[in-house]
């Protein structure tokens, strides 16, 4: 898992370069990969090392971006809708596609996200088994996230807790700088 991981990062760090670099010398772009990575080399090993899906999730969206850029919108479709798949914040991106009328990209990418939380799924564990699944989710992680300080599972002080400076959800970031209490208002 963590060479994969490592691997697509890495995929996705290629492909932002190549976004970026047109028109720019090879020093220019060397410092393009050197700089990112000294200041996401902290934070990506740490998440690397405990198994976490935000690098696979930059690999995944910047190789969306990319495939998309050069005219692979299905490729760049199932890439990205894979990034959302594993972490939602990617879904924030869509409107630019929206604007700049990238139809196909987006087409492509509602439909692997169809393909990807319902129908695939489905095929092992029979839609039913699907649908508990979902509401399993809903019950054990997104309504603990929505009453922060409320939550009396063990579980909640490690993995969602509005105060660990690790939480960077929209609601704990939006606690932190605000000091509401119930920073879900806003959030939500």
């Amino acid at each position: 898992w963590y060479l994969f991981t490592l691997g697509v990062f890495a995929y996705g760090m290629v492909c932002a370069v190549r976004l970026a670099r047109d028109g720019t010398t090879e020093v220019e772009t060397f410092w393009m990969y050197l700089v990112p990575l000294v200041l996401l080399a902290s934070p990506v090993m740490s998440a690397l090392a405990r198994g976490q899906t935000t690098p696979l999730m930059f690999g995944f969206a910047m190789a969306g971006i990319y495939s998309q850029s050069r005219g692979r919108a299905w490729l760049g479709g199932a890439l990205f809708s894979g990034a959302i798949l594993l972490k939602i914040f990617p879904v924030l991106l869509l409107p630019y596609f929206v604007w700049q009328r990238r139809w196909k990209f987006l087409i492509a990418t509602m439909a692997w996200m169809i393909l990807g939380t319902l129908v695939i799924p489905a095929l092992g564990l029979g839609w039913k088994g699907n649908i508990d699944t979902h509401r399993e989710w809903i019950s054990i992680l997104q309504r603990p996230t929505f009453s922060q300080g409320q939550a009396e599972d063990p579980r909640f002080a490690e993995l969602i807790s509005p105060e660990l400076i690790r939480n960077q959800s929209l609601q704990s970031v939006l606690k932190r700088l605000t000091g509401m209490t119930n920073a879900n208002v806003p959030a939500g």
